[in-house]
């Protein structure tokens, strides 16, 4: 007789960490900035003192004045001073008319279009073919000399997924996102996750299709398919997940040391090559395996709805019936959107953007966004971005080593708390993990809450701020003042927010938008 086979262990899930935010030290609790300050103010105390004492005393006490308040921060992380300029400045772009947008035909354009607001009214869609004879939609920011394409993805989560499975997608994702920087010119990624209530139109046409006569239908039949139809339909939600890709038309600098910026047909070629590969290569990090990239009308139709959720029957109903919307991208955007410190309003809907101000401490797990991710009550719309900006390889090993020293001058400093120690740790691993050949990928996250009135968008507020972003380990916070710029990178269009910030890659300064 044989002894029976032993059950193999189960495999533990692969646990993630080392998420670091990319900052310069400071002087106790001081950010950077306010200790550079105290050390100049320092200096000028000494040289002061040799010839007035009571006037460097003075200065002494003005200078520890300025300080205090960055010692301080806000409930949501901002210094004191940041919160007196983004005040201030909305106070005047609000007196100058700055903060509402009227557009169409009775608006303030001259051509009577919807164009998308902000940095986003010079962008340009156009459609073009892939390698395999696809159609595929490429977005144009001209102030960033940035071209973005659109991925639809499938996936279908972690249901029916055993442990090990799991580990495997997740190291494909790791994978996949290690990658990106070995084409130059991609310069962003970002996945884009909403989740939206279902019209239950596609519902009703599936049952429609596969009905009998009315004369060979059972009256319990009927009965149940008039039940099916009544309540299925209802609150039933939708989950939609798209990848974009932002790659950089600049180019090496040419011999007479000028950059090189390549035209809209080029960058097409170049995506339209590699695009193929980034599908086949998305489709093994559970990902599904209709990956396809978006059709330059599906991106229309898909900003029209975010911006105006009132036509999202209209617009799913034409794609249907195949007659199609018909919209262009002049006539995407919103014909009227204000802005208040910590809302949008678009349209007829509300809309609260927050950003991730720190990232889950210690150690995470694959499962840790999922409630995040996944539909809520009391947030029938919501859109969680995740924003990847890939280092190359020289500025990653760079970025590994400097992240040891600041961490070092924090330890250095007398702290002899649990977090310096962990941090020192932490950084010291992902050098070792930098140099063994994985690269630094810069990590954000966005969060969109959309309503149809202020009442509902409080609901919303409390669910994301008290239960879903507490479950995920997250501290966020509002990006005040900025509602519709965040708005804005939080869509599935390609906006890489620094490059619009920084000005684009040949150094000159981006337009200035009229809506702030």
């Amino acid at each position: 007789m044989s002894a029976p086979a032993q059950p193999r262990p189960a495999e533990e899930p692969a646990q993630f960490g080392n998420l670091r935010e990319p900052k310069l030290p400071g002087l106790f609790a001081l950010p950077a900035g306010a200790s550079a300050f105290l050390v100049l103010a320092a200096l000028i105390f000494m040289a002061t003192a040799f010839v007035n004492l009571w006037a460097a005393i003075g200065w002494a006490v003005i200078a520890v004045a300025l300080v205090i308040p960055t010692a301080i921060p806000t409930r949501d992380g901002y210094g004191r001073y940041e919160m007196l300029f983004r005040r201030r400045r909305y106070t005047t772009a609000r007196k100058r008319g700055e903060t509402v947008l009227r557009q169409g035909l009775v608006g303030a354009t001259p051509d009577g279009a919807c164009r998308l607001p902000g940095a986003a009214a010079a962008t340009e869609l156009s459609s073009h073919v892939d390698g395999q004879g696809r159609e595929y939609g490429l977005l144009h920011w001209p102030h960033a000399n940035l071209y973005a394409v659109v991925l639809q993805a499938g996936p279908s989560g972690f249901a029916g997924v055993d442990q090990p499975q799991q580990n495997d997608l997740v190291a494909h994702w790791a994978a996949w996102l290690g990658s990106l920087n070995t084409v130059p010119e991609i310069v962003g990624a970002a996945v884009t996750v909403e989740t939206v209530p279902d019209s239950g139109r596609r519902l009703e046409r599936a049952m429609d299709r596969g009905r009998l006569g009315d004369d060979q239908v059972p009256a319990f039949a009927s009965a149940v398919e008039a039940d099916v139809r009544r309540m299925y339909r209802m609150g039933s939600p939708t989950l939609t997940c798209r990848v974009t890709l932002s790659l950089s038309a600049r180019v090496d600098a040419d011999e007479d040391g000028r950059a090189v910026l390549r035209g809209r047909e080029e960058m097409a070629d170049q995506i339209g090559d590699l695009l193929p590969a980034w599908i086949a290569s998305i489709a093994h990090t559970g990902a599904g395996n209709r990956v396809r990239a978006c059709t330059a009308q599906q991106i229309i139709d898909a900003t029209r709805v975010a911006f105006d959720p009132s036509v999202a029957v209209d617009v799913e109903e034409a794609n249907l019936s195949g007659e199609g919307t018909g919209l262009t991208w002049a006539d995407a955007g919103p014909i009227y959107h204000e802005l208040t410190p910590t809302t949008y309003r678009h349209e007829s809907s509300y809309s609260r953007t927050w950003q991730m101000r720190t990232p889950p401490r210690g150690s995470f797990y694959a499962t840790t966004l999922q409630g995040l991710l996944e539909p809520h009550k009391d947030c029938s719309r919501k859109r969680v971005t995740l924003l990847y900006r890939p280092e190359t390889p020289e500025m990653s090993a760079t970025a590994a080593e400097r992240d040891v020293t600041k961490a070092l001058f924090k330890a250095n400093q007398g702290r002899t708390s649990a977090l310096a120690r962990v941090e020192l740790e932490s950084a010291q691993r992902t050098a070792v993990q930098e140099a063994k050949g994985a690269p630094l990928v810069r990590v954000g996250l966005v969060i969109t809450a959309t309503c149809d009135d202020e009442a509902a968008l409080r609901r919303a507020t409390r669910a994301i701020k008290g239960a879903l972003a507490a479950k995920a380990r997250l501290a966020i916070r509002v990006p005040a003042g900025s509602q519709d710029m965040a708005f804005l990178v939080g869509l599935p269009l390609g906006l890489v927010a620094q490059t619009i910030i920084h000005g684009p890659d040949t150094g000159a300064k981006p337009a200035k938008s009229k809506e702030w």
